[in-house]
């Protein structure tokens, strides 16, 4: 959070974009996208890896509810070698802003990357 909140006192803000919800030494994905979806968002994400990360690493989507001040998420999406994961939109949560993240975490859940901003999107 040190990163992500701006301004003077007392007017400060939140810089969604450099908010870390995961973080340590895993490879991270690359050219990471959302798409609203159905109910729903489709982040998508490279496959590749080149060095800590694995093609069974799981992807673990967030997505915070700016609106209402809630969050859902998932330690549990398809992995890496997918390359796309969906994660359930709340129905109240039509029309409201929401900003996504998207982070990793090894197969056995000894390991997480630090955790990347993927965008804002108006939620259906």
């Amino acid at each position: 959070m040190k990163n992500a909140i701006s301004g003077v006192y007392p007017n400060y803000s939140l810089d969604f974009s450099n908010i870390l919800v995961s973080r340590d030494t895993l490879e991270m994905a690359k050219n990471s996208s959302v798409v609203v979806d159905s109910g729903s968002m489709l982040v998508k994400t490279s496959p590749d890896t080149t060095s800590s990360g694995k093609p069974t690493d799981l992807m673990m989507p967030l997505i915070y509810n700016i609106d209402k001040g809630e969050a859902v998420f998932s330690t549990a999406g398809e992995t890496r070698i997918v390359g796309e994961t969906k994660l359930a939109t709340p129905a109240d949560c039509a029309g409201d802003t929401v900003e996504v993240y998207l982070g990793m975490i090894s197969e056995d859940g000894t390991q997480v990357a630090n955790s990347i901003y993927v965008g804002k999107l108006n939620a259906q």
